[in-house]
C-alpha cells in the first residue's frame, strides 16, 4: 500500500479532513489531492486497504467501493482469504503472539 500512496501523493499538497483521534491519539484523516482525489477512497477503490469501519462506521461510499472492489477481486482482494493487517499489529515488535490458529484455515 505505501507504494500506491506515494504514488498517488508523493510531490502533491494535499489537504487533510480531519475527523478527531483514534484511541492511540492518531489523528483520523482523509487525504486530499489538488484535483479533489480522496486518497482514502482511490485506496479502497483499487484494493490497496480495507475499509476499518470502526473509524468510519457507517460511510456508505468507502462501504461502496469495498464491496465493489471484493466482487471484483482485485487488489488484496484477489486472495481468496485476505489477512488484515490488525491482528498482526497486535503482536507488536514482540512477536510473541500466535496468531497461526486464526489465520489459517481449519484444516479437518
Amino acid at each position: 500500500m505505501s507504494q500506491a500512496t506515494s504514488a498517488l501523493v508523493f510531490g502533491k499538497e494535499v489537504t487533510l479532513q480531519t475527523y478527531g483521534k483514534d484511541k492511540y491519539g492518531r489523528t483520523i484523516v482523509d487525504v486530499i489531492l489538488p484535483d479533489g482525489t480522496n486518497v482514502n477512497h482511490t485506496l479502497v477503490q483499487d484494493g490497496w486497504c480495507w475499509w476499518y469501519r470502526k473509524y468510519a462506521p457507517g460511510d456508505t461510499v468507502l462501504e461502496g467501493l469495498e464491496k465493489d472492489v471484493r466482487e471484483g477481486r482485485k487488489g488484496l482482494w484477489a486472495d481468496p482469504q485476505p489477512v488484515p493487517s490488525w491482528p498482526l499489529s497486535r503482536c507488536g515488535r514482540s512477536g510473541r503472539c500466535n496468531l497461526l490458529p486464526r489465520l489459517l484455515p481449519r484444516i479437518t
